[in-house]
């Protein structure tokens, strides 16, 4: 997604703007407009250093075919998404797919933690250990709670 233009999408055909090294030369980079027929995303299309739901809808508005489908690529952008999902798997297949014990809260003002501790509280959808935090007791969780709401 890195290399893709932010230049205009149109669904028939789809038409994208790629930037490519000249010979060779990393440092020199010229555009090519293609027309794909197909795609392979390898990265995250969501992370705290970019966002690029934006070229993904244009491949899913040009109805681009890809190794796992654009709609699911996209679902993997919000965490709670996937996680329901597991659960759905988790409840058909019993003991023969077991999953750490998880909580969803929509907000700071719905948040009650009622489980054991330490607990490991996970804010956002940011991966690579960003957005986590190992919490001791009650008192540290009132305490993340408190920064949770300013935040």
């Amino acid at each position: 997604f890195h290399v893709m233009s932010d230049g205009p999408f149109s669904s028939s055909p789809c038409i994208v703007n790629v930037r490519v090294s000249v010979e060779g030369d990393v440092e020199r980079k010229r555009v090519v407009t293609i027309k794909p027929a197909f795609v392979l995303v390898r990265n995250e299309v969501c992370a705290l250093s970019h966002d690029r739901r934006a070229k993904l809808f244009g491949l899913m508005y040009g109805n681009i075919p890809s190794v796992n489908t654009l709609k699911s690529i996209y679902m993997f952008c919000e965490r709670p998404i996937v996680q329901a999902e597991l659960n759905r798997i988790s409840r058909c297949h019993g003991d023969k797919f077991l999953l750490v014990p998880q909580s969803y809260f929509a907000s700071y003002q719905e948040f009650f933690y009622g489980n054991t501790f330490p607990a490991v509280i996970k804010v956002g959808s940011a991966h690579a250990g960003f957005g986590k935090m190992k919490i001791a007791n009650h008192k540290d969780m009132e305490d993340f709670k408190s920064v949770l709401a300013v935040a």
